[in-house]
């Protein structure tokens, strides 16, 4: 395979409007991701939390995907995207930037952590739909590809720097004043979202009347839709799976690996950032996996190559040079195969989904494939408080697996995208 600059950097550079929403989400995303290491270093190394207290934690972020991703799906399809992107990026740098003032006031609790853990997860939920519906208000069907390579080889790259400057700032400055970088990126998000020109289309509500009876019906169409194709239907049932055991394994991964394995905060920064290197690559040969190996089987693909990286943390062991390799490879795998799926999966969802039916349906994927973490992260935390934190580990590489053989026996491993030959 030959990746030239020509392939790679083409006319989106020349398109401002997606170049700025692209610059916010970059900088938003590396703040998101520097969190993702400092909130439960902050649990684990200021407030001391258990395995179960950490299981609760993960579980508290993920679980607004369950509770509102149904109505968070038919909110956004009744009204413009860009100031409601705008509106919860504000929300966010309140609500992330509350754990450093608690913090610097004596006042932090595992509680808080709760909370905010919950409030942003509820924000970053109707941002992510209102944003995956926008795209391709901005794109064209030709450009959706590349602009969402483009989007998530950011979110790589984020991933890849986030999690390593996070881990060092913790060691450095502890984790809540670390936190205030993810509060800052908020704000320049939503600084590049009001920059964006252009009147964005108004909301398509034809036939979806009003009331809330309306509302719950437009919420079934949504939800009819996805049920109705199977490709669909097939790939988010077999994510949600795979999110379920992935779930037990990351409620307890950071406190195994500080704990059990004693990696350091700064190394364990590093060894998480590995999972962008992997996730960037995904981004940048996403869409030549699919042409090559058509659309149906680049998501089975990626789905085992994913499944592979899990089966690799659950039996990292050893020395301290050996277990970092294990998770550093562990991490590209993950990173790797979730990439290629998520851009290719996304892209499908866009092409086969109605523009007035964009917000829900990304929507009920979203509750889909995500409303089993928390039941995940309950479980993976209840395990390692009775059998110690390597049982969720191995129970979820090995359930992970399970999503594969789903793919494998459903439509999708013949299926092509139109136009596929």
């Amino acid at each position: 395979m030959r990746l030239s600059a020509q392939s790679v950097f083409t006319g989106l550079w020349r398109r401002p409007d997606f170049l700025k929403l692209w610059g916010g989400r970059t900088v938003s995303t590396l703040g998101s991701q520097i969190m993702q290491v400092a909130l439960p270093l902050a649990a684990v190394l200021v407030l001391h939390a258990s395995p179960f207290q950490m299981g609760v934690l993960r579980a508290v972020a993920a679980m607004p995907d369950f509770l509102f991703g149904f109505p968070a799906g038919a909110w956004v399809d009744r009204v413009r995207r860009r100031p409601l992107m705008i509106g919860t990026d504000l929300c966010q740098a309140v609500v992330v930037g509350s754990v450093p003032v608690a913090a610097l006031l004596g006042l932090l609790h595992l509680e808080q952590l709760y909370v905010v853990a919950f409030l942003s997860g509820a924000l970053t939920l109707v941002f992510d739909i209102a944003s995956q519906s926008y795209v391709p208000t901005l794109l064209s069907s030709e450009d959706l590809v590349e602009g969402n390579s483009k989007l998530a080889a950011s979110n790589s790259l984020s991933s890849l720097l986030g999690p390593a400057v996070g881990g060092s700032l913790v060691q450095l400055v502890t984790a809540p004043i670390t936190i205030t970088l993810n509060s800052i990126s908020f704000l320049f998000s939503a600084l590049m979202l009001a920059t964006i020109g252009g009147t964005e289309p108004a909301a398509r509500t034809a036939g979806t009347g009003s009331g809330f009876a309306a509302f719950w019906r437009s919420i079934g169409q949504g939800l009819r839709f996805m049920v109705e194709n199977r490709v669909l239907l097939a790939l988010s049932a077999a994510a949600g799976l795979f999110n379920l055991f992935d779930g037990m394994i990351f409620a307890v991964y950071i406190l195994y690996a500080s704990r059990e394995l004693a990696i350091p905060p700064a190394l364990l920064g590093v060894i998480i950032a590995a999972g962008g290197v992997g996730g960037l690559l995904g981004a940048f040969v996403a869409g030549w996996v699919s042409r090559r190996l058509t659309a149906g089987r680049a998501l089975l693909a990626a789905l085992v190559v994913a499944t592979v990286g899990e089966a690799l943390i659950a039996f990292a062991s050893g020395p301290l040079g050996l277990t970092a390799s294990l998770l550093l490879a562990a991490e590209v795998l993950v990173g790797l195969g979730a990439a290629v799926f998520s851009i290719n999966y996304l892209t499908l969802r866009q092409l086969l989904t109605p523009v007035e039916l964009q917000g829900r349906v990304h929507a009920t994927n979203r509750t889909i494939i995500t409303g089993l973490v928390p039941v995940g992260a309950l479980v993976g935390g209840v395990l390692g408080q009775l059998l110690g934190l390597r049982a969720p580990l191995i129970v979820g590489a090995a359930g992970t697996l399970l999503a594969a053989v789903l793919l494998f026996a459903s439509p999708l491993r013949t299926w092509r995208a139109p136009g596929q030959p």
